[in-house]
């Protein structure tokens, strides 16, 4: 609302726009509310958007302990920086899932940890692929 109200300002009607927002075939969805915080209800997708939200959770569902490990950990010459880093890593490698994320504040270490899982992976060049179900995606 706040972006229409922007590029429209001075010929939007508040409570027009409001009505629009709430209608049910604008294909714009809710999908907060809070009325004792309405700025905690501002949050707004569309059918699309939320179906395509659904499909990527049930993908990410759907997929987990589906694989055979990413990489390797045995004899690899990581170099490690610190013990989180290492866990990153082997954790990183071990994982069994089709979808993987790995996240950190910047300078912890992240860009460093995928040139350690990179060695990992190299290990594996000339496998096969690592899908072990046949049924996963």
């Amino acid at each position: 609302m706040a972006e229409a109200l922007n590029r429209n300002l001075g010929f939007t009607d508040l409570a027009a726009l409001r009505r629009h927002m709430e209608s049910a075939y604008n294909g714009i969805i809710r999908l907060t509310r809070n009325e004792k915080n309405p700025l905690e209800s501002s949050q707004w997708t569309s059918r699309r958007g939320l179906r395509l939200e659904r499909y990527a959770i049930d993908f990410v569902n759907q997929t987990q302990d589906c694989c055979r490990p990413l990489g390797n950990i045995e004899n690899v010459a990581f170099d490690f920086n610190s013990d989180e880093q290492r866990n990153a890593v082997f954790e990183t490698l071990n994982n069994r899932d089709r979808v993987y994320a790995i996240r950190g504040r910047a300078g912890t270490g992240k860009t460093t940890c995928l040139s350690e899982i990179r060695k990992g992976l190299e290990v594996n060049k000339g496998k096969p692929p690592r899908t072990t179900v046949p049924e996963c995606w």
